[in-house]
């Protein structure tokens, strides 16, 4: 992103990218709350668990009605 970008994630899951990688501008402003991201994110709301994804090795991302996304 570039410097001077003000960005919101809000509901959104992180696994296998993470943000510091998205994000190699260092000027750019990041909010991510209320979402799941591996190692963890600071900010409002955010959790660090397996989304546990129902088949992602067939490339179905739905969540399991057990994951701790649903709802959270």
């Amino acid at each position: 992103m570039w410097t001077n970008s003000d960005l919101l994630f809000k509901n959104c899951i992180f696994r296998n990218n993470f943000p510091d990688q998205i994000f190699s501008d260092g000027g750019a402003i990041v909010d991510i709350i209320y979402s799941n991201v591996e190692d963890g994110w600071e900010g409002e709301g955010n959790i660090d668990a397996n989304p546990l994804f129902c088949n992602p090795d067939s490339g179905d991302y739905t969540l399991a009605e057990n994951s701790p996304c649903v709802g959270t």
